[in-house]
């Protein structure tokens, strides 16, 4: 994605979030904005499919964008399943983050890549609802924010009101089955 339209695009949220802990990721979220004046769904569109494996599930924008509709940065969703062609073959992590993820031959790798309306280091991270998912992966490793230290250390977790972007309460009722434990 990096060499193909955002060279600042990152991975955000439930994935490193959960790597940083060691578990699985259940899908990855990739966040770009392209400067490209050229790019437009289309174009993203058909250069994903020219990548082996890669299957464009759905695409999802302006009034379809349904559960995203919150964030107004967000432009187009594109739901995506990737199979590695060598089924045998499981791509390998010097880091230990992605292994957990491409261990399971024959199951599509689910993530989605989420075009933002402005580049994504002023309006990705700042925007999530609550400080436990304020983390992100770039160049092979983790980089976490103050605030989610702030969850990690200290197992408090708090929302993050962000002006005009209403929380999803069902997204934090799915978080607190996650972390039970921390204070909320």
């Amino acid at each position: 994605i990096e060499e193909l339209f955002d060279p600042s695009a990152i991975v955000a949220g439930g994935a490193p979030r959960n790597w940083y802990f060691k578990d699985e990721a259940k899908d990855i979220d990739i966040f770009m904005c392209p400067t490209k004046k050229r790019i437009n769904n289309e174009k993203i569109y058909d250069t994903l499919h020219t990548i082996k494996g890669l299957r464009v599930t759905r695409v999802q924008t302006g009034e379809n964008l349904k559960e995203y509709s919150r964030n107004p940065y967000l432009k187009t969703v594109f739901k995506c399943e990737y199979t590695h062609p060598e089924l045998d073959t499981i791509i390998p992590d010097p880091n230990g983050f992605l292994p957990n993820i491409f261990q399971h031959r024959n199951i599509p790798i689910k993530f989605e890549i989420i075009w933002m309306t402005d580049p994504v280091s002023d309006c990705v991270l700042k925007t999530f609802p609550v400080n436990i998912s304020m983390v992100s992966f770039k160049y092979g490793r983790i980089i976490t924010t103050e605030d989610f230290l702030i969850a990690v250390d200290h197992k408090i977790i708090y929302l993050n009101k962000v002006e005009n972007i209403p929380v999803s309460y069902l997204y934090i009722d799915k978080l607190y089955t996650y972390y039970p434990n921390f204070f909320w």
